[in-house]
């Protein structure tokens, strides 16, 4: 090649080069993030889980507490509660599982946990009379126990699920929900029409005692390293600790991808660069 069609060869083999090489970068950059952040989850979830059940000290912690604090000593810590579920106020959220490659629709099962240390501090009237805070019953937390496939949607299929006293331990995590107004599509009470996991709209649709405590915290069921949980029963299925992690993060593509990506874009770079020098 000579003259004017060496040149255009030379410039657009640099431009592939260019891109390719920033593709292949990219996606090599990103990969070790995930790798990163995937791993530091596993490790936390990995540990032995420690009793987390709330009671009155701990509403004045979790009241309010920045991301920042939740991030460093409470996010995929392995935890368990004890309490009480109220399968009676069951919240349905539509949720796709992937199941031996395949796509199957579901439901996310939300209920309240009434803890066994009941009563909360009641912060309302603490703000207008700091000298007389107000115990009120019947404390509960948001539990996202897991999932079910679309066939059990009715409680009549799931009969081994009964309002009882009973004390029940389940393992998992504290997650963080994201700001009420944040959501995208607006949970619709009226309608029984739930879209998202808001623990502020649930406290509120199940009339709660304690609603400004906790309402930025949910805790989900997961299948921890050694924990039973509720698995006695077939249905909800806890999620994995790795689900809970990748769930957590959302990630729209995964790290495989960019892995390839940059197995294939990395050499295309090399050769259009060497064209180019050559």
């Amino acid at each position: 090649l000579r003259g004017n069609q060496k040149s255009l060869v030379n410039k657009g083999a640099l431009a592939v080069g260019l891109l390719t090489g920033g593709i292949a970068y990219f996606n090599y950059r990103v990969k070790l993030t995930k790798d990163f952040l995937i791993g530091h989850g596993h490790h936390r979830m990995d540990r032995r889980a420690t009793n987390k059940t709330p009671y009155k000290s701990m509403w004045l912690t979790w009241y309010r507490m920045p991301a920042e604090e939740y991030e460093v000593y409470h996010k995929f810590m392995p935890y368990f509660v004890i309490g009480q579920l109220d399968y009676d106020k069951e919240i349905l959220i539509p949720c796709k599982r992937t199941i031996h490659g395949q796509t199957v629709r579901g439901y996310d099962v939300v209920n309240p946990l009434y803890c066994y240390d009941t009563g909360v501090l009641d912060f309302e009237s603490a703000a207008l009379d700091q000298a007389n805070i107000v115990d009120t019953d019947r404390a509960a937390i948001i539990v996202n126990r897991g999932w079910i496939p679309e066939q059990y949607k009715d409680k009549s299929t799931r009969p081994w699920e009964k309002t009882s006293r009973q004390l029940v331990r389940i393992p998992g995590t504290f997650m963080q929900a994201k700001n009420i107004h944040d959501y995208k599509k607006a949970n619709n009470p009226n309608t029984d029409e739930w879209y998202n996991l808001a623990p502020e709209d649930l406290a509120r649709y199940w009339e709660l005692s304690n609603f400004n405590e906790l309402k930025q915290f949910y805790f989900q069921h997961v299948a921890l390293n050694g924990e039973a949980g509720l698995s006695q029963y077939k249905f909800p299925v806890a999620p994995q600790s790795d689900d809970v992690i990748r769930d957590y993060y959302n990630w729209w593509m995964h790290e495989k991808w960019n892995q390839l990506a940059y197995y294939t874009m990395g050499p295309v770079s090399a050769l259009s660069l060497a064209v180019f020098l050559l």
